[in-house]
């Protein structure tokens, strides 16, 4: 198929942006071998001769670069009831499970959104199997989609109060810790097995990020490590 033919859609496709050694590395291969180098691009129609790609954004961009004539490709068939900008987003998805270069978290947490949006039908289990997430973290992404935007309405050009606001969120963040440690008392069980914050504490990491539960409590160790080291050079 002439590469003329084809067209790539940011607007659905899960990745945010290309990425330029894996096109570099692409395009290295096409120079060398031709336009049989790699796999075939999959695509679907969308007009009269002319196809959107479902998968292979970067074996495209790459083939443009050196300036291919044609590429070998697969025309792929929407399934009923998904039309061709859906299938490309959800096929974008199946590539990127496989991919050695797979979805960043941001990206996964926006493809959870536009799914839930473009199939309200879906629930958070078959999404989480899309994008490759629990379903914990599906949950966690649309009910916090559905809250307020807390990370831009306060911000000023020279991002003072996005600074300020940041430094509330993390008095008010110890001085929650401070009330579940406090908490560690209360009731019988806890009298006799003595302290369950940590375990309060993993509950709670686990709730707010799913999958993302140990790389969090790692980085939020890391940084109080630090503020013990800081605390006692300076008191010591």
């Amino acid at each position: 198929m002439r590469v003329s033919q084809i067209r790539r859609d940011a607007s659905v496709w899960p990745r945010k942006t290309l990425n330029p050694d894996r096109v570099s590395e692409f395009l290295t291969l096409y120079l060398d071998q031709g336009s049989s180098a790699l796999p075939p691009i999959e695509v679907v129609r969308e007009g009269k001769q002319r196809y959107l790609v479902a998968e292979g954004n970067h074996r495209l961009e790459a083939a443009r670069e050196a300036q291919l004539e044609t590429v070998e490709v697969v025309v792929l068939q929407p399934p009923d009831g998904l039309d061709a900008p859906g299938f490309c987003f959800e096929r974008g998805l199946v590539s990127a499970a496989r991919s050695a270069l797979p979805l960043t978290r941001a990206e996964k947490h926006a493809a959870i959104r536009t799914l839930k949006e473009s199939r309200p039908g879906l629930s958070d289990r078959e999404i989480a199997a899309l994008v490759g997430a629990s379903h914990q973290t599906v949950g966690r992404v649309l009910r916090r989609s559905n809250g307020p935007d807390l990370g831009q309405d306060e911000a000023s050009e020279d991002g003072g109060a996005v600074l300020e606001t940041a430094h509330q969120a993390a008095v008010k963040l110890f001085l929650g810790l401070e009330r579940v440690y406090a908490a560690r008392g209360l009731g019988v069980w806890d009298a006799i097995t003595h302290d369950h914050t940590a375990e309060r504490l993993a509950r709670v990491l686990e709730e707010a990020y799913g999958d993302d539960a140990l790389d969090r409590a790692t980085r939020f160790a890391t940084w109080c490590e630090g503020a013990v080291a800081l605390l006692q050079g300076r008191w010591s």
